[in-house]
């Protein structure tokens, strides 16, 4: 291939003013509250430093390039709006669950490589655990 055709990771340097999440959960709450906000449902999230399009983006990228589908976006919009993540502990939620886990470990690397996440990757199941 091309030296011009190859995809080069560059790191983003951290800014002072902004204020990374420690996963992609935290970053897809945050969005879909300030969605709401903007639609007069009386939320006001704080400020990060970031624009809920900057996930948003992310999103549209991996829908793009096919890495999601309509259906994971479907359930990050479901459970997105009840601020938390299925349950797989329950039967009706098990499935809701696998597919928010590869929709969201799918969306922790594009958020990562723009500083909007930053920290240690969290299992799963320690999040499912913490919760209970």
């Amino acid at each position: 291939m091309p030296p011009a055709c190859q995809s080069v990771f560059i790191p983003v340097a951290p800014q002072p003013d902004l204020q990374p999440f420690r996963i992609a959960e935290e970053a897809w709450y945050w969005t879909l509250a300030c969605l709401a906000s903007r639609h007069g449902d009386g939320l006001s999230p704080t400020s990060r430093g970031f624009k809920p399009e900057d996930v948003l983006l992310c999103l549209d990228r991996l829908y793009r390039r096919r890495r999601v589908q309509l259906v994971h976006v479907r359930i990050m919009r479901l459970w997105g709006e009840r601020a938390q993540a299925p349950n797989p502990a329950y039967p009706r939620e098990r499935c809701d669950w696998g597919l928010w886990r590869e929709a969201m470990d799918r969306l922790d690397w594009q958020l990562r490589q723009r500083g909007i996440v930053a920290g240690p990757r969290i299992a799963a199941e320690v999040l499912v655990l913490h919760r209970s």
